[in-house]
């Protein structure tokens, strides 16, 4: 099976001329009104949402729509190259998670402090205000903008001295929670935080003002960093044991009343929790290299088996339809042809849609178009877009180049 992997060189162009298509789109923006909601997916210093990819790379804010592929700083200042502190898209520190909602840009800062701050701006840049602060928490695991709320996983693995460094407190059990941010009220809403070996949340959903989350953690400790592994056998063998050890939980949360539940675990180890959309989860299991996806029903729990006996498999939830994908199915090493499927919720059967070559990995899923992942002509690392209508028509030639890092 051939694997590529790739370090992508990310650094801003500087720009010699007016950026005409930069002002055009914060101008637009401000004249129809329109607003960026929906589901945004966040990936540290990006986000996907319906109309494109807003980043935070190399110090700058940037925008690249999901239609044509085009990249424009966020900033409408006259003649400005964007290269400097100058430029409204200039940023000045560690941002996550900037995003173009409800006609503002937000975005999360990390202080020198190591506290938290979330900011809210217009979509040109320009006046920046702190709206809200987080002081007890060390990194963010995820994020999303959903419902007008910014919902944050995070974790703590050590507690630090304000005064000494030297007497930081690393944790055996991480800390890891929730927070809930209201992008209307600025208020900041917990929820119970827990501690295991090994401890993480990924997987965040918002349905009917309920949150729903992925909880992950083992029977044991383990650290995959510290280990000196003499070959691969020893290498598999130990995370076969973490599987082993391994917990997968759903959780949820009423955000009006504040009371949490647990709803979901299974006994099977290799169990994940691949999408959540509306009010079904989508579950992904694996024994010994054979996937099957389940879809648990959020509401009544009822689970019910879609697809079982593939190999090599990835999913994502597009509403009522779930989009699968494999390479390597026919047993040859044809691990650069995908073969794409998916199933219909509503008909309550698959679908095969066809064959591509890695042109379509799907990264993120908007209302209309799938964000994707592949690799160009060169043979470089790329990221696009293509229209559903495209893709489930089995059209994956169809993808536009986004140029978010040029």
């Amino acid at each position: 099976m051939r694997k590529r992997r790739k370090v992508m060189l990310i650094a801003v162009t500087t720009i010699l001329i007016v950026s005409i298509i930069g002002i055009i789109f914060v101008y637009n923006h401000r004249k129809t009104g329109e607003t960026y909601t929906g589901r945004v997916k966040t990936s540290g210093p990006l986000t996907y949402s319906d109309k494109g990819v807003t980043s935070s790379l190399a110090g700058y804010f940037t925008f690249t729509d999901i239609v044509t592929g085009k990249r424009v700083f966020l900033c409408d200042r006259a003649n400005c190259k964007h290269d400097d502190s100058a430029c409204n898209a200039y940023i000045g520190g560690s941002v996550e998670a900037p995003a173009i909602y409800n006609d503002k840009l937000f975005f999360i800062r990390r202080e020198e402090d190591r506290t938290w701050t979330i900011y809210e701006a217009d979509t040109n840049g320009l006046n920046r205000k702190l709206i809200g602060s987080l002081d007890n928490f060390e990194y963010i695991l995820n994020s999303i903008y959903i419902d007008n709320y910014i919902i944050m996983s995070y974790i703590t693995k050590v507690i630090y001295d304000e005064d000494s460094v030297e007497n930081e407190q690393r944790l055996e059990k991480p800390i890891v929670g929730v927070a809930i941010f209201d992008l209307n009220t600025h208020e900041i809403t917990f929820v119970p935080e827990k501690s295991d070996y090994s401890s993480s949340i990924f997987r965040l959903h918002v349905y009917k003002n309920r949150l729903y989350y992925e909880y992950i953690y083992t029977d044991e400790k383990f650290d995959y960093m510290e280990q000196d592994f003499k070959d691969d056998d020893e290498r598999f063998e130990y995370l076969d044991n973490v599987t082993e050890n391994k917990h997968v939980k759903i959780y949820c949360y009423d955000i009006s009343t504040g009371l949490e539940s647990h709803i979901y675990s299974h006994d099977i180890k290799d169990r994940n929790i691949a999408d959540f959309s509306e009010d079904y989860a989508v579950i992904l299991e694996n024994i010994d290299g054979n996937y099957s996806i389940y879809a648990l029903n959020l509401i009544d729990l009822e689970e019910k088996l879609l697809v079982e006996d593939i190999n090599r498999i990835v999913c994502h939830s597009d509403d009522s339809r779930i989009v699968y994908y494999n390479s390597g199915a026919d047993g040859t090493d044809s691990s650069s042809v995908y073969r794409y499927y998916y199933y219909d919720l509503d008909e309550d059967k698959s679908f095969y849609i066809g064959e591509g070559d890695q042109s379509a990995a799907v990264r993120a899923v908007a209302d209309d178009h799938f964000y994707t992942s592949y690799y160009d002509e060169a043979d470089e690392f790329s990221e696009g877009s293509i229209r559903k209508e495209d893709f489930y028509q089995g059209n994956f030639d169809k993808v536009t180049k986004m140029h978010i890092h040029d």
